[in-house]
């Protein structure tokens, strides 16, 4: 069952005012909540659709929605809301699915409007589990961070980011070593770790008997003259239009038919392109597929689906700043891209940050419709890396100028993370997924 209702009309058109609108939002939530029932107090996670997901507790329990609740809170809401000048000039959409309340809100991303709301049984699935997993270490919340490290040590707090990884490792190579898998295609937003998920990856099925040959989709992007144009006529090398997926389709068919193939190599450097690799597939050999397309059905057309086991990756903090101010997704990969790009390409966080907007949108297009397309979704978020990002990241948020068109940004980013505690860089394995953001990695692309 699905309702919804949304307000009339779009005031909403800078980023100050979307973080004030999502502020009252989040207040007249709260209201509402109480109004229904003081005793009842509401957690608000990030969730599907790019919403909130909206988590009533008595006596700290999770209760269950029924009909009637939804009816109240929902008629209650809409009193509310026309009584506070911000929500009922502003645009919002509230959702009922299976005893949930989603309540969905303008994105910066999409030029302040709501990105189109639908169900997605496997992101929900994953969610769940990561909610799950928050709860039951007490790390569901920067404060829950904090006692933890205070009470178990950072080095605790980093082991169990990293058996989180291992424990949804091993589940996937437990899935892929039970079928006859042919690709294992890796797809996720940008900063989500594929790149040395997909290297993991590799190890971790060699050591079940497996060799798998790694393939990245970067080798197939067209030559500067033949890649696609923006509107602005800029190239656009986000698109899936960008690849060259004919060739991508008959290489990939040689080797499930045991040839001997040339395969594709792009040099990013002088924009070439050569057919000097050679590979040919034993008989129970997979190709592990990375790149953001991964999970595009155009990619996949003629061949057999049974033979695709495919994995959507990215962070999913289900952390909670305040019970009504969750950790955005997309904060957390923000952070990992400022950072990554200035130790590793000299890339300035203005810089990044004047390139984010137009990242987002293209993930909108191109990659967000695949998730649920996915065999498995990997959740990549590591519950100490909030207090990693406070300490590589903030010096140069802090130094944002108040002309700069991203101070307020920064300064946002800047608040969620005061609260969270350091911890020591140099204790995070060198094997770990999250050094491909901080750099002193094992793995080299």
């Amino acid at each position: 069952m699905c309702k919804h209702f949304q307000g009339e009309k779009n005031m909403i058109k800078n980023y100050e005012q979307l973080e004030e609108y999502k502020e009252e939002l989040r207040n007249v939530l709260n209201q509402t909540t109480k109004l229904v029932d003081p005793a009842m107090e509401l957690v608000i996670y990030p969730s599907i659709s790019r919403t909130y997901e909206l988590c009533f507790l008595k006596d700290k329990k999770q209760i269950d929605l029924d009909k009637n609740f939804i009816f109240y809170f929902e008629k209650e809401f809409k009193k509310m809301s026309k009584a506070n000048s911000i929500i009922s000039d502003g645009f919002y959409q509230m959702n009922y699915i299976d005893n949930r309340i989603y309540v969905s809100y303008p994105r910066k991303e999409l030029d302040y409007k709501i990105a189109s709301f639908h169900q997605e049984p496997v992101f929900q699935e994953a969610l769940i589990r990561a909610r799950s997993f928050g709860n039951s270490t007490g790390l569901s919340s920067i404060e829950g961070i904090n006692n933890f490290i205070d009470t178990y040590g950072e080095v605790n707090l980093i082991q169990i980011g990293e058996a989180k990884m291992q424990m949804q490792m091993s589940k996937i190579i437990e899935m892929i070593s039970k079928e006859n898998i042919k690709f294992i295609s890796i797809s996720g937003p940008s900063c989500s770790g594929k790149t040395t998920t997909a290297n993991k990856l590799r190890i971790g099925l060699m050591a079940v008997g497996l060799n798998p040959l790694r393939i990245s989709l970067d080798d197939y992007y067209y030559l500067p003259s033949q890649c696609p144009l923006n509107p602005d006529g800029t190239k656009n090398l986000e698109s899936i239009d960008s690849l060259d997926i004919k060739e991508f389709q008959k290489e990939m068919i040689s080797l499930l038919l045991g040839k001997e193939t040339n395969l594709r190599t792009f040099h990013f450097k002088d924009k070439t392109a050569d057919f000097n690799r050679v590979a040919k597939l034993n008989s129970n050999q997979p190709i592990i597929i990375e790149g953001i397309h991964g999970l595009n059905p155009k990619l996949w057309e003629g061949i057999d689906p049974s033979i695709i086991f495919k994995i959507y990756i990215s962070p999913q903090p289900q952390i909670s700043i305040t019970n009504l101010k969750p950790f955005p997704f997309s904060e957390a990969r923000l952070l990992r891209r400022l950072v990554r790009d200035e130790i590793s390409r000299s890339t300035s966080f203005e810089e990044t940050f004047s390139m984010w907007s137009k990242v987002r949108e293209e993930e909108f297009e191109t990659i967000y419709a695949g998730e649920e397309n996915a065999n498995f979704v990997f959740d990549s978020f590591y519950p100490y890396e909030l207090s990693v990002m406070k300490e590589l990241a903030t010096p140069n948020l802090m130094n944002f100028r108040k002309t700069s068109p991203y101070y307020e940004y920064a300064q946002s980013l800047c608040a969620n993370l005061k609260q969270i505690k350091t911890i020591d860089i140099k204790k995070i394995p060198v094997n770990s997924t999250f050094r491909e953001f901080i750099g002193g990695g094992l793995y080299k692309g």
